[in-house]
């Protein structure tokens, strides 16, 4: 257990190391490795003081395009300046903009904790620890047991879910998924859940299902092959009433964030 959360911690610096060279050759446009190994050397909190080695900068890139598919090219004319020869395979991957985006906010917070007094967030539960589960769930098709509390409701019940796919919105994990037991599409708040248990039996995503489109309201919607298609919208607000339902037909939702895109129209909404 030791030897896994200190790997885990060495892959998390690693991370951020990567992620502030990206993030400083991108907002340079193009930076020389002099100006590169100054601005190294005053983040101290990852360099120690220390300056960018030519070899280490070698070995970054190579992982950078290895892990990313990130190129970090050389403009020999002109002095040798380094700069990202495809940003657009950035801009373009929402899931990797947003990787990237949160790591370079927390490198940039990291250097400035001497004004945590003036940097201000909203300690929001996002549910993170049974993100982990949920991945790995999904990576294998693999059915999982939910125990899940759902607003207003004073016990948690369990359900076995097809995970189909997840969404950060307004800081907190979601999961769609298929509820097996009452056979509808369903959204569930990782927060909201009290243990998520990866089982033996494995499942098929519908070859119509596209997690792009499910949540869409202004494409063509392609929803899975499924007696019905009933969700639990992600709520704005917690409810302070008794249970809630929206019984408007083809009632439409459109959710946006900076993260994985997921489009559906409601047929019809509950609220639970």
């Amino acid at each position: 257990m030791i030897i896994f959360a200190t790997s885990k911690i060495i892959l998390m610096t690693q991370l951020q190391k990567y992620t502030w060279l990206i993030e400083t050759i991108r907002r340079a446009g193009k930076i020389s490795h002099r100006d590169l190994s100054y601005k190294w050397e005053h983040c101290k909190d990852l360099s120690d003081c220390k300056p960018l080695h030519r070899a280490t900068f070698n070995r970054w890139r190579d992982a950078i395009f290895s892990q990313f598919g990130i190129i970090i090219d050389c403009q020999r004319t002109g002095g040798y300046l380094y700069f990202i020869a495809n940003p657009e395979d950035i801009d373009e991957n929402e899931l990797k903009k947003w990787m990237l985006d949160s790591f370079s906010v927390g490198n940039l917070i990291g250097e400035n904790l001497s004004l945590k007094d003036r940097i201000l967030v909203d300690q929001i539960p996002s549910g993170r620890d049974h993100l982990t589960t949920i991945l790995e769930a999904m990576k294998e098709n693999k059915v999982v047991v939910i125990e899940y509390r759902a607003f207003n409701y004073s016990q948690s019940y369990k359900i076995p879910v097809e995970p189909y796919c997840v969404k950060l919105h307004e800081n907190r994990w979601y999961m769609l998924g298929h509820n097996l037991n009452k056979d509808t599409i369903r959204i569930y708040g990782l927060d909201r859940m009290e243990s998520v248990e990866i089982t033996q039996s494995e499942y098929k995503i519908p070859k119509d299902f596209s997690a792009a489109d499910y949540f869409s309201a202004s494409s063509s919607t392609r929803t899975p092959n499924r007696r019905k298609s009933l969700s639990e919208p992600m709520p704005t607000t917690r409810p302070t009433s008794t249970r809630c339902r929206c019984t408007t037909a083809n009632t439409s939702l459109r959710i946006t964030a900076n993260t994985l895109t997921l489009n559906c129209i409601l047929h019809p909404p509950m609220i639970l």
